[in-house]
């Protein structure tokens, strides 16, 4: 609608190159790692990421309030080239897998949270029903061209030589969020209500509000079973597939599989919510992964 292009275009082309750059990262780190590592370490490493996610995401939200949606996105962004460039840099030992592995984890927690803050500040929540499906996909056709962008590179240089095209990505999109306003929308603060007032810890909330108890517990239990079959995936990979095709086979993998999540996203979930309702079209997802 009249006045909602440019900030909506914004956050798309921000999402997208946050996705494509970690996508170009995601299938360098999974390469790199099952071709110098076996699966079993794999565990170790999803352990180490929960731990951090605990520091992280307080982390996260004290510097985000200290320095704005915007201006802590960007710096994300900055940090996320110059790291990955100085993990290029270094040599492939497994301490440095095992880092490239958790940076990147790390980087994809920190970096969709602070964008979907910002995108929360930018529009309204009528805006939102409307605009958030539309931004959504834009991160899944990053995925996609950041697979298929690491497919054709690879036919060209090794799998460490996606990480600089990677940072190049996160530099990029830094620089588009600059035109971007910290707060483009400004909106009148809610009415609390006097218990509604009263500063409450994250445990509080969760032991007091029923509604964020089951949301918590569907969201341990959706990343408990997409842990585990990511966890089988690169187990029959590194089993069936030789080291040197490993990046290749990775980067046309995820660019089939995230192509087919466009299509699910653009032309099936949608409707399945609007012919199921959401609470039935949520348990769609489970039915077919048993």
């Amino acid at each position: 609608r009249t006045g909602e292009a440019r900030s909506a275009l914004l956050a798309l082309g921000t999402l997208l190159g946050i996705v494509g750059g970690h996508t170009l990262l995601e299938t360098a780190r999974d390469a790199l790692f099952l071709g110098a590592l076996p699966p079993s370490r794999l565990p170790l490493v999803y352990a180490a990421l929960a731990g951090l996610a605990l520091v992280v995401v307080r982390l996260n939200a004290s510097f985000v309030r200290r320095f704005g949606r915007r201006n802590a996105l960007i710096f994300t962004l900055m940090a996320a080239a110059y790291g990955t460039v100085m993990l290029y840099l270094a040599p492939v030992e497994p301490v440095t897998i095992y880092a490239l592995y958790l940076w990147s984890g790390t980087l994809s927690m920190v970096m969709v949270a602070q964008f979907w803050m910002l995108t929360g500040s930018t529009f309204t929540v009528t805006q939102g029903k409307r605009l958030f499906g539309p931004i959504a996909a834009g991160g899944v056709i990053g995925a996609v061209v950041g697979a298929t962008v690491a497919a054709l590179l690879l036919q060209v240089v090794d799998v460490k030589r996606l990480l600089p095209f990677a940072a190049g990505t996160f530099l990029a999109t830094g620089m588009l969020l600059t035109s971007m306003e910290n707060d483009t929308v400004s909106r009148a603060a809610p009415t609390l209500s006097v218990d509604a007032a009263k500063p409450r810890s994250h445990a509080g909330m969760l032991w007091h509000d029923a509604y964020l108890r089951r949301l918590t517990l569907q969201t341990i239990l959706i990343g408990a079973a997409v842990l585990v079959a990511d966890y089988l995936f690169k187990s029959q990979v590194a089993q069936h597939v030789a080291p040197a095709e490993l990046g290749a086979f990775l980067a046309r993998y995820y660019a089939i599989l995230n192509a087919a999540s466009l299509v699910v996203q653009l032309f099936i979930a949608g409707a399945a919510v609007r012919r199921m309702g959401v609470i039935a079209a949520t348990a769609v997802l489970p039915a077919v992964l048993l």
